[in-house]
C-alpha cells in the first residue's frame, strides 16, 4: 500500500501461490512518506497466517530497519534514471521454531516505482544447525513512462 501521507505500508503477504497469507498487525510502516537521505526509520509488527480452512495461527514478531541511503542515478536494461532513492531494509523475523534476517536494498525512481533489488535472505534455526543464505536479484527490463518505451 503507498500511501502519500504515511508512505509505503505492508498489511497482508501472500504465501507463494497458495491461497494463505500473512497479516501485519498493525501494517508496517515500511517507508514512511517524509524519509531524508540518511533518515532510519523503526517499525515492528506481529504475524497471524490467515490459513486456507479460515483459521489463524500466531507466527511471531518481526522487526524492521529503513535506512534511506542516497539518491543516485541507476542504470538498468530498460534505461539509466536520474535522482533515484535507495533504500536498505533490514526485517528480522522472530517465529518461534526459526529467525529469518533479510537485507532488502531497493532504487526507486519518482512515478515509476521499483527500478531494481537486491535480497539477501538467511534463516537460523536455535536447532544449531548451519544457516541457510539465500539471495536474488531483480531489474526493471522493459518500461512504459509518460507514453514512451524503454527499451
Amino acid at each position: 500500500l503507498v500511501d502519500p501521507l504515511y508512505g509505503v505500508s505492508d498489511f497482508k503477504h501472500h504465501i507463494g501461490m497458495a491461497p494463505e497469507y500473512l497479516i501485519y498487525t498493525p501494517p508496517a510502516n515500511v517507508i514512511p512518506a517524509r524519509m531524508k537521505v540518511g533518515d532510519m526509520h523503526y517499525s515492528t509488527s506481529h504475524l497471524f497466517r490467515f490459513n486456507y480452512d479460515g483459521t489463524l495461527k500466531d507466527e511471531g514478531s518481526f522487526y524492521d530497519t529503513t535506512f534511506f541511503e542516497t539518491v543516485v542515478a541507476v542504470t538498468v536494461p530498460a534505461v539509466t534514471f536520474e535522482k533515484c532513492l535507495k533504500f536498505v531494509v533490514t526485517r528480522d523475523d522472530v517465529f518461534s521454531d526459526i529467525v529469518i534476517n533479510v537485507v532488502l536494498t531497493e532504487w526507486i525512481a519518482h512515478g515509476i516505482g521499483k527500478l531494481k533489488s537486491s535480497a539477501r535472505v538467511t534463516i537460523y534455526n536455535p536447532g544449531g544447525e548451519e544457516p541457510f543464505i539465500a539471495g536474488a536479484d531483480e531489474e526493471l527490463r522493459k518500461a512504459v513512462v509518460k507514453g514512451k518505451r524503454y527499451p
